[in-house]
């Protein structure tokens, strides 16, 4: 899912060498399950750094804090238009792929990217 959140974040007008932070970020679980801080796969954190290096590293804060500015509403709309049809959940964890999508939905929509 993390393309899609930086798809949606260029449509509204983030540009590759804007700065986001890649630190610790608490997000909410949803349903009143608690909230969770996410880290990035290596545990380790490199502050603000540019988007196009927090895309090609797929740092999961940076996709979180981006969803987090941007609106999960706009991650949503994103995926829809590039034929996800799956249920995706309104929550900020879904950046990271907390909601299941079938498998031939995010191969579509990564075709429909990389043709465009």
């Amino acid at each position: 899912m993390k393309p899609l959140v930086y798809l949606a974040a260029f449509h509204q007008g983030l540009g590759l060498d804007a700065t986001v932070p890649d630190e610790p970020i608490e997000v909410p679980l949803g349903n009143d399950a608690g909230t969770k801080w996410i880290e990035n796969y290596d545990k380790r954190f490199k502050g603000p750094i540019p988007v196009r290096q927090a895309l090609s590293e797929s740092r999961n804060a940076a996709a979180v804090w981006i969803t987090r500015e941007f609106g999960v509403d706009e991650v949503i709309r994103t995926a829809r238009q590039l034929g996800i049809r799956s249920p995706l959940q309104p929550f900020l964890s879904t950046a990271l792929g907390a909601s299941e999508v079938r498998l031939l939905e995010l191969t579509d929509a990564y075709r429909a990217m990389a043709s465009a």
